[in-house]
């Protein structure tokens, strides 16, 4: 008789008597495999009294009536019946609240993507650095009606720095990080290259606060009108040094480099955010 080629149920055939008979049964099949879930993955032997329409998926090395169905998912309805799974099927088992897909060869929790955050910072947050420091926090005012806006301006011919702190969320997951820099410039006649660089140290209760940071990849933008903001693109992954842990503060610099080859803007680049992008553990701080 004829299967389904990926649950194996029987289909109908030409002149086939009682044909009820295998239409049920191929509902039986279907009503098992779009339940809410298995009752357990970890057993391998049936137990003693199920219930109509209980089901499992079988743990390795079975025995009794589910011997041979090692990875079934084994549905009872007066006798067992099995479902031989498919790679990509998946079934939520239900005492241990989670959702199980089948690779292939064995049965794995589907990992939920990890939730992530951004976090913006904006000039009244950061200050110069007392050593090659940008200008402090500005107001431009762009004009009669039109915000003003504040910023920190870097200037075009040495790398000048600012500097942030923030303690982390405890659901930080203590990994890197990515950036965003969004920024402008006043009238400049060619060349609109701007190359910004974020760095950053963590530090936990107890730690000493004489740690050098990290090196990190630089980011280019490129801008070209006046009074215009422009958002960077999101910088590689960001290594924060000093051994992240949970609930450290974790002190920024951001820079721009104006002595690198890319940077071509001969006027001050505006910075009037930084955007922070983490990833958490969990979706709340609990």
């Amino acid at each position: 008789m004829a299967t389904t080629p990926h649950l194996g149920i029987s289909l109908v055939e030409q002149s086939q008597a009682q044909k009820e008979v295998t239409v049920n049964e191929a509902l039986k099949f279907l009503d098992s495999i779009l339940n809410t879930g298995a009752i357990d993955k970890d057993i391998a032997t049936p137990p003693g009294s199920p219930s109509e329409g209980d089901i499992y998926i079988v743990a390795a090395s079975a025995t009794g009536d589910w011997a041979g169905k090692d990875l079934h998912i084994a549905c009872f309805d007066q006798i067992w019946r099995f479902i031989a799974p498919n790679e990509g099927l998946t079934i939520w088992v239900n005492d241990e609240n989670l959702l199980y897909a089948y690779d292939g060869a064995a049965w794995s929790p589907v990992a939920a993507a990890a939730p992530s955050e951004a976090i913006s910072i904006l000039p009244p947050a950061m200050f110069p650095s007392s050593s090659n420091g940008c200008a402090a926090a500005a107001v431009t005012a762009i004009g009669a009606g039109q915000p003003d806006i504040v910023t920190l301006d870097f200037d075009p011919a040495t790398q000048e720095y600012a500097e942030f702190a923030l303690p982390m969320r405890p659901s930080w997951n203590e990994g890197t990080i990515t950036a965003r820099f969004l920024w402008s410039h006043p009238a400049a006649a060619t060349n609109f290259g701007v190359v910004w660089t974020l760095q950053a140290s963590a530090f936990g209760d107890g730690d000493s606060l004489a740690v050098s940071y990290a090196t990190t990849s630089n980011q280019l933008d490129t801008g070209g009108v006046a009074d215009t903001l422009y958002f960077s693109p999101v910088t590689g992954a960001i290594t924060i040094a000093n051994s992240p842990a949970q609930g450290d503060m974790v002190y920024f610099r951001v820079s721009r480099v104006a002595t690198h080859v890319n940077d071509t803007l001969a006027v001050d680049a505006r910075l009037h955010a930084v955007q922070l992008f983490i990833t958490r553990n969990s979706p709340t701080d609990a």
